[in-house]
């Protein structure tokens, strides 16, 4: 086990973690690789293609202007074996070598983009079949059955709540 020093750098303009809570987010399975739980995917920025997971957070100080956040991981995740020797490593002074990690590697992003498609394409097919439904059943007219108003509303919260989706999972 190593702690290693580290320091975060916003790089470019890209996005900020999500906040994650399970019970209030209706996409959570998706969500989760763009937030900071357990387990979040990481890897080297030198080769983003070896990737590992960050396993426990914490505070560096209990100072409440200083926000610095650091994880612990293995140190073949930092530091993968087929790009560097198996040997321990401590970085003793700013002057020797640091190595750089990403939260996503390239494989874990292509395979969270790829899910959020697959599930945005699917509701879109979802939604598609409903309305259709919902218009073989007509308008709503004065004095038709029960049965086919209560079917009519449960096509229409589908819908509703399938396009809250896709717009959620979209952001």
């Amino acid at each position: 086990v190593a702690f290693i020093e580290s320091m975060y750098r916003r790089r470019g303009t890209g996005p900020k973690l999500m906040n994650f809570n399970p019970l209030l987010a209706t996409i959570a399975r998706l969500r989760k690789a763009f937030t900071h739980t357990l387990g979040l995917s990481i890897a080297p920025l030198k080769s983003p293609h070896f990737e590992g997971t960050a396993g426990l957070f914490y505070r560096l100080s209990s100072d409440e202007g200083d926000k610095r956040v650091v994880f612990s991981t293995c140190a073949h995740v930092a530091r993968p074996p087929p790009l560097f020797e198996n040997k321990t490593y401590t970085r003793k002074n700013k002057n020797q070598a640091r190595e750089d990690i990403v939260l996503l590697g390239t494989g874990a992003f292509d395979t969270a983009v790829h899910a959020l498609m697959k599930f945005i394409g699917d509701q879109a097919v979802s939604v598609s079949g409903w309305e259709k439904q919902r218009k073989r059943l007509g308008e709503p007219v004065e004095g038709e059955p029960a049965a086919v108003t209560k079917r009519r509303k449960e096509f229409t919260d589908l819908i509703d709540a399938a396009k809250n989706k896709i717009e959620e999972a979209d952001k």
